[in-house]
């Protein structure tokens, strides 16, 4: 039952609730708490979003699409590009959010066709802005240029303030230089859109528009802007990917379509209440969101002065008179319960009406109730807890252990002379002083809590136990280790006032017990992990591998020879030689790898979270190449090598005993076969390993044996039908007849470096060859040689190709290398440096592949090209595909654009040859025509013909 307060009593808390009243009005009205308002309002558009329209696109100048074009800014007829794309795909309004306010990089012209872009679209909303002219000293509006400003369909401006905490809450439907003449861009937007025009424009004016001075920015219709989520809510598009000839533009029918930049660095990105952990939000969403808030009528209007003062009163009335009237207990609940009504409240009004209350000094005021009530209890706890130490201090002196009493903030009250021995201090040094103070915890799980457990114990007034033993160093720095359990200290009511910790200092039986066990799981030759370890960290590292898709090794290795050694040697010199061996393993493997000795001259190495069983392969060539180097042992030179067996779970088996069976197998399958080498178990994965040995093997020997062979492949002009130069292929044709596809054996070659001797025999034979035609039919055939990736960027191409020159007489223009795309894009510089010495030495250089790869046109036109050669994917199809037949014709019009021949590879019919002939294309090759031919083949094909009429 509540109890009404006595006359006096009633009297006494009425006047601090006038006053507290009085002080929550002054404080509401001059917004004396607007940083706190200000989170609240943050913390509740948080959590008050919605979905987000779906007729607002963004188009999106990311990373993908300066990846693409380039450093920004791009040139302006990109920018055109876009505009008439979004026209043609029906965008119902195109806001473009990027300034335009200078004449472009590449001049006028570039301008004009952006400028007429805009105007065929009709629908292009352009902004404008206030910036500071340092020169003239005062305000001016920035707008697009003249020719962009006269096509757009409207102006409206994109400015937005931010509070004085650096976040963008607030948008202004009106601003301008001395009067608000622009619409923002949104409205804008929605404007040309018809939105209707005579609706009246939501939000709070303002009053001092009359007093206005001309050269100062005025805004007007100021309005909170709910947000409908975290950054990247609004359908966005890439700006590099609409632009993709394949991207159907139709998305954007009857959309409202915003441009802007987005990537980091460029976009004009602000913070917002919703952008969270940091990141802000890029200008063209806030305008995205400016939009979709006008659009569907959500603008948030903040209440006026008036309104603010009125509803504060109203809210306090109610709660102060019964702090005045009722005993504390009720007035803790009444206040408490008010105290979330208010938020509660201003969140109803934000959510339903669209109005913001700031609830801070209503809140403030409820909270300022509550300190004579706390202090009155808090007094009567501290009474209590005096006398309970008093009682402690007798009892707890004559306890063996340590025994520390706390506050209920952790602070430190008593000590008894054995918890002043293990810590180091002195009761009175220790009073007042936090546990984290007294006891420096060495080894904790979360930075700053290491005594969780004991507020825990405060909290739940229970018994608590701390899980794992603490280390902690005493006043000293010395370190302990404890056993330390806590109970709480109650009052009268039962509530805790604190806690009692009782500390047993377990420090030397730890230390007996880590050395017992560290002496029972390693080897105490090489103080490597011995069997039982290894096998404890085997099978846990199984049962974590059963849950996800990865493997575990094991190596199993075994030192060849090594009883001969230790023999000479003896037992002692044979020790210090397996620690010498131990500490080279161990350098060769990762951190997380487990190295252990089972015993003699046996090894074994773990790899947990296997995702490729060429990382196993990989570490046992390691092993092998890093015994090479001999053991200097007393003078004495040694040498070791090994073999290592390699098994799998879950492959090679399922619990530990077996992959150690197995592994020891294919260890001495690897002594049977001589020694110094490693043998998977599985007979599937070592059969694809020997066997991509033998590959690379068999490919040394091919260049030795002349199995290598070139054929040659026939091009010929469209405009006469002449065979002007071939492309030589390079073939594998073993001694019984057998052909090995280069997709077989050229991978091979590049990742074992074969490729740089067979791509200088490759060159070395094709110009030979080419010089023979030259002299035997009289007529000069250009030679197409394709340049492998490792060759261009490891070998010396420069220079192999000025010794080839010299050593088969061969006309330098009679050469075209073949580069690919991707090739060139991966240095640029290199590639350039490259192509334009070997354009001075008179050779041409193509683009092979042309198509498939992501160079930019920007740096195309600055290659030293001569001719672009499209992909066969291109011509597959395109006697029947439109879009295959449109690519290859931008292709053939970018080239010769361009001054480059173009040419087709792949061409396979005779629909195929039209369609080729009919767009323009310079050159072709294919089946249709000729295979790739040996040597003696096309000589006899050349020889009775030069001219080919089909």
């Amino acid at each position: 039952m509540r109890k009404v307060r006595s006359g006096n009593a009633w009297l006494g808390s009425l006047f601090p609730a006038v006053g507290l009243l009085i002080l929550g009005l002054l404080l509401s009205y001059n917004q004396g708490l607007e940083r706190f308002d200000r989170f609240l309002y943050d913390s509740l558009s948080r959590h008050i979003t919605r979905p987000p329209a779906d007729n607002i696109v963004i188009i999106a100048i990311d990373e993908e699409s300066l990846a693409k074009y380039g450093q920004w800014p791009w040139p302006r007829h990109i920018h055109g590009d876009l505009i008439d794309k979004l026209s043609v795909g029906g965008a119902k309004v195109i806001g473009f959010d990027i300034i335009i306010s200078e004449t472009g990089r590449e001049g006028s012209q570039d301008d004009t066709l952006f400028s007429e872009a805009v105007a065929r679209s009709g629908r292009v909303i352009m902004p404008v802005f206030a910036e500071w002219n340092p020169g003239r000293n005062r305000l001016q509006v920035r707008k697009p240029i003249p020719a962009v400003s006269a096509a757009a369909a409207g102006l409206g401006h994109v400015d937005f303030e931010l509070d004085s905490d650096g976040i963008m809450r607030r948008a202004f439907l009106n601003a301008g230089l001395g009067f608000p003449e622009w619409n923002a861009f949104s409205l804008e937007m929605l404007l040309f859109a018809g939105f209707p025009a005579s609706k009246p424009l939501p939000g709070r004016r303002n009053t001092s528009l009359d007093s206005a001075s001309p050269g100062n920015w005025v805004r007007d219709y100021e309005i909170l802007l709910p947000f409908t989520g975290k950054p990247g809510q609004f359908k966005r598009i890439s700006y590099a990917q609409f632009l993709d000839p394949d991207f159907d533009p139709y998305v954007v029918r009857d959309k409202f379509v915003l441009v802007g930049t987005t990537a980091s660095g460029l976009s004009d990105a602000l913070p917002t209440p919703v952008s969270g952990e940091s990141l802000p939000m890029s200008g063209v969403e806030i305008n995205a969101n400016l939009l979709d808030t006008l659009e569907n009528g959500l603008a948030v209007l903040p209440i006026s002065t008036a309104g603010r003062l009125s509803f504060t009163a109203l809210l306090l009335i109610f709660p102060l008179v019964a702090f005045a009237l009722f005993a504390n207990k009720t007035v803790q609940i009444v206040a408490g319960s008010f105290l979330v009504f208010i938020p509660l409240t201003a969140a109803l009004l934000l959510v339903k009406i669209h109005i913001w209350y700031p609830p801070a000094a209503a809140m403030l005021i409820l909270l300022l109730s509550y300190p004579v009530w706390v202090w009155n209890r808090l007094a009567q706890l501290v009474r209590k807890l005096f006398q309970e130490r008093d009682h402690a201090d007798i009892t707890l002196k004559s306890i063996g252990d340590g025994v520390i009493t706390t506050d209920a903030s952790c602070r430190v009250k008593y000590m008894n002379p054995a918890a002043e021995r293990l810590t180091g201090y002195s009761r009175r040094e220790a009073e007042g002083c936090r546990l984290e103070t007294i006891l420096r915890v060495a080894e904790k799980e979360e930075e700053g809590e290491p005594f969780a457990f004991v507020r825990q114990c405060i909290e739940t007034a229970d018994i608590v136990q701390q899980q794992e033993e603490a280390v902690f160093h005493d006043k000293s720095g010395r370190k302990h280790i404890a056993c330390v359990t806590a109970g709480p200290l109650k009052d009268h009511a039962g509530k805790a006032m604190g806690a009692v910790l009782g500390i047993s200092d377990v420090t030397e039986k730890n230390y007996a017990l880590e050395k017992l066990t560290y002496q029972a799981t390693h080897d105490f030759i090489t103080n490597l992990p011995n069997r039982s370890l290894l096998f404890d960290r085997l099978s846990q590292a199984i049962l974590r591998t059963r849950r996800s898709d990865k493997s575990v090794a094991i190596l199993f290795l075994d030192l060849d020879n090594f009883k001969k050694v230790n023999d000479q040697l003896g037992h002692s010199g044979g020790d210090r030689l397996l620690q010498m061996v131990g500490v080279r393993l161990k350098k060769a493997c990762r951190s997380g790898d487990t190295v252990a000795r089972l015993g003699g001259d046996e090894f074994v190495v773990l790899l947990e979270e296997v995702t490729d069983l060429r990382i196993a392969a990989t570490l046992a060539e390691k092993f092998i190449h890093i015994l090479q180097p001999p053991f200097m042992l007393d003078d004495h030179e040694l040498f070791l090598t090994a073999s290592i067996g390699i098994s799998v779970f879950p492959k090679d088996g399922t619990d530990v005993d077996m992959l150690m069976k197995n592994a020891d197998i294919a260890m001495y399958e690897v002594k049977k076969s001589g020694r110094n080498n490693y043998l998977f178990f599985s007979d599937r994965m070592n059969e694809l390993i020997q066997k991509r040995l033998r590959l690379e093997a068999e490919l040394r020997n091919a260049l030795n044996r002349a199995e290598l062979r070139l054929y040659y492949q026939p091009q010929i002009r469209l405009s006469d039908n002449r065979v002007i130069g071939v492309e030589a292929l390079l073939r594998w044709v073993k001694d019984d007849g057998r052909i090995i596809p280069p997709t077989l054996f050229i991978p091979v070659a590049e990742e074992s470096g074969l490729i740089l001797p067979l791509s200088e025999w490759v060159l070395q034979t094709a110009c030979g060859q080419a010089k023979i035609w030259q002299e035997q039919i009289n007529e000069s055939l250009r030679m197409s040689i394709n340049i492998s990736p490792r060759h261009f960027r490891e070998g010396n191409l420069p220079g192999q190709l000025i010794k080839v020159i010299r050593d088969t007489g061969i006309n330098p223009e009679n050469i075209d290398l073949e580069i690919t795309e991707g090739l060139i894009m991966q240095d640029i510089d290199r590639s350039v440096t490259i192509m334009r010495d070997f354009k001075l030495l008179g050779g041409t250089v193509s683009i092979d592949d042309f198509g498939t790869g992501y160079s930019s046109l920007s740096y195309l036109k600055q290659f030293p090209l001569d001719k672009l050669k499209i992909d066969k994917s291109f011509i597959d199809d395109i006697d029947r595909n439109r879009k295959d037949e449109g690519l290859a014709k931008t292709i053939i019009t970018m080239g010769h654009g361009l001054g480059l021949t173009v040419a087709a590879e792949g061409v396979e019919t005779r629909s195929q040859l039209e369609k080729l002939r009919q767009l323009g294309c310079d050159v072709v090759q294919g089946f249709y025509y000729s295979q790739p031919l040996p040597p003696e083949a096309l000589t006899s094909l050349l020889a009775k013909s030069q001219f080919i009429n089909k």
